[in-house]
Formats: C-alpha cells, structure tokens, sequence
C-alpha cells in the first residue's frame, strides 16, 4: 500500500481528476488535508468516488488549552481576559503551548517548511 498525503489541493484547478486517478490505481491510501470550505462541502464529495472518510479537525477550545497549559507546567494567568486573549493570539494550537516566545513559536514554523 502506498500513502499519498496531499494538502490544500483545493488551490489547483481540476485537482479532483488527479486524486481520482491515483485512487483508481488501487494501491494508494490517499489522505487530503485543507482549510478551505470546499474541501467540507458535499460537492468534493460527488467528484471524489469511491469510499472516504471525514474527519473534521479542530483547534484548541479555551479549556483544552488551559488543560494543555496545565500539562506542559506553564504558567496560567490569573486574569481570565489576559489568559483568553493568549489564547486568541496562539490560535488555539497545541504546538504553539510548548515554546514560550512568539520568536521560538514563529521560528518553528519556518524550520518545518
């Protein structure tokens, strides 16, 4: 089995051909990822044939993030809107809780592309 794993594929035009024809290679495990409202709409759906899975993914709410504050020992404002507005500004993402400057949280996205 071969895993094809392809992200906001959305962006290229008649994307859907492409998928369609790896998928009826038969040997591909395709995985697509994107944030754009296509890619939730049942319209993808009646391009891509065949069997599929959905998973709709999601950041952080206010108290997973301060449960995951809470598991990685850092530090927890005592002023609610302070602590809200972090989280507001982090975005929600888990990852962004384990580094302590926006320095280190911004470094980290340009090491990984």
């Amino acid at each position: 089995m071969k895993y094809l794993f392809v992200d906001e594929i959305q962006n290229v035009k008649d994307f859907e051909e492409v998928i369609n024809a790896f998928r009826e290679d038969g040997d591909y495990s395709i995985f697509i990822t994107g944030s754009n409202s296509y890619l939730l709409s049942g319209e993808l759906i009646t391009k891509l044939t065949g069997r599929y899975i959905e998973f709709e993914m999601y950041t952080l709410t206010f108290e997973e993030y301060i449960g995951m504050k809470e598991f990685y020992g850092k530090a927890i404002n005592a002023n609610s809107t302070q602590e809200f507005d972090q989280y507001i500004y982090d975005g929600g993402f888990p990852k962004a809780l384990r580094y302590d400057t926006m320095e280190d949280k911004r470094g980290v996205a340009y090491r990984h592309q």
